[in-house]
């Protein structure tokens, strides 16, 4: 681990990966998460800021938004000690006990911020740990389905862990743990990191020397309506915007869908709010974007398309000189090799064959509601034609370079 004390200080390179909910951040960042130029988080970091009381409704933005003047002392003592726990890459199955006590000790923390309303022993976590570790290769690096594989199997030794509630394959559920059934609430009455949680899997913390040497990859959607705050958080750090964009009717559409899916919980409303086509009225979902309560009794894809096109207003207003620019659509696509070296040359990092390899094969799917297929907004598309008329909306649309709906897939 490396020292929490100065973490935010001795990080010497920062890249905000900025984007709307339902853009492309999280596949994204899980291909980027293979290269050994890089260092990320776990996950998101708003765990790290309800530690430190600065997310909704603790705040006075009553919203996501942070500027510098958040960033108090205590504060940034408090982000740098989370921050300091997390940092690094993905490692290997453990090999040995050493490994597979550290691999359990990290796992119970994630846990106690996964479920803080569950109470799992330390004892009990090991033994899933040490269970679920007896079903991977030692040694190896983690797989997609080596992790899926871990996750389940400490789901069937941990009551209380509803893996429902995590990224995996849906029939891998119901396979391996048939008694236990899709949830159609939120995971419990306190959220601190939001659904669908991160799958638990090796992590090697990162080291001092590349805290000064690799850039630091961030990750939170939320995060278009704090750069300023980020950037006063690492003082010493470039820090870079990589803006991420995905067109307007694919992205809507995901918000629509994920309200409607049972994770992606985010902020616990004091009043239950009026969101025609919503089916929890105790819960925000995705991003809280400034000016929220105005949208409170307005329709569903109303409201995604008010979340879409704030947070791509906010990053436009902020992301500063050093940003680029890059179409979601294209990180997916046949020229998507291209793209990345294009990214890699831009962060001055070098594209490691880890990373090819990566983007040479793709990914399975990310944070999906369903199995993804293009232009999937098309059953929704009567739906979606007001929002995307919206003046507002089609502005913001020209100027992010969608002005061709025959590109959207």
């Amino acid at each position: 681990m490396s020292d929490a004390t100065d973490f935010c200080q001795q990080i010497k390179h920062v890249v905000l990966v900025a984007s709307s909910s339902r853009g492309g951040s999280s596949v994204s960042m899980e291909m980027l998460r293979h290269s050994r130029s890089l260092l990320h988080f776990r996950g998101e970091i708003n765990p790290f800021l309800a530690a430190a009381k600065l997310v909704y409704p603790h705040t006075s933005t009553d919203c996501d938004a942070l500027s510098a003047h958040h960033l108090t002392p205590e504060a940034r003592s408090v982000i740098a000690a989370e921050m300091a726990t997390d940092a690094g890459q993905p490692g290997r199955w453990p090999t040995n006990p050493t490994e597979l006590k550290g691999l359990a000790s990290n796992i119970a923390r994630r846990l106690k911020i996964q479920w803080p309303a569950v109470n799992f022993e330390q004892r009990s976590v090991h033994e899933a740990v040490t269970h679920a570790a007896s079903l991977t290769p030692p040694g190896q690096k983690a797989c997609p389905q080596s992790i899926q594989d871990f996750q389940l199997a400490l789901a069937e030794r941990l009551p209380g862990l509803n893996p429902w509630f995590y990224d995996l394959d849906p029939k891998a559920i119901t396979a391996a743990l048939p008694d236990i059934k899709p949830p159609t609430s939120a995971p419990g009455p306190n959220i601190i990191e939001e659904p669908p949680f991160v799958l638990h899997q090796p992590w090697d913390l990162a080291k001092p020397k590349q805290l000064g040497n690799l850039p630091l990859l961030i990750k939170t959607p939320s995060n278009a309506y704090r750069l300023p705050f980020l950037r006063a958080l690492f003082p010493n750090a470039r820090v870079q915007v990589l803006h991420l964009t995905r067109n307007p009717a694919a992205a809507i559409n995901g918000l629509v869908d994920g309200w409607r899916f049972r994770g992606f919980h985010a902020h616990k409303l004091e009043q239950p709010h009026g969101i025609d086509g919503a089916p929890e009225r105790n819960w925000w979902k995705y991003d809280l974007p400034p000016g929220w309560r105005a949208w409170t009794q307005r329709s569903l894809v109303e409201v995604a398309g008010f979340q879409w096109r704030s947070a791509h207003e906010h990053i436009l207003d902020n992301r500063g000189d050093d940003a680029l620019q890059i179409r979601f659509e294209d990180l997916i696509g046949p020229t998507r090799h291209r793209i990345f070296e294009r990214i890699f040359s831009w962060m001055d990092a070098p594209l490691d064959p880890n990373m090819a390899r990566i983007i040479q094969t793709g990914l399975p799917p990310v944070m999906a509601t369903e199995r993804p297929r293009q232009r999937r907004w098309f059953a929704r598309a009567e739906l979606l034609e007001p929002v995307l008329n919206d003046p507002r909306v089609a502005h913001l649309t020209n100027a992010l370079g969608y002005t061709d709906r025959a590109t959207w897939v």
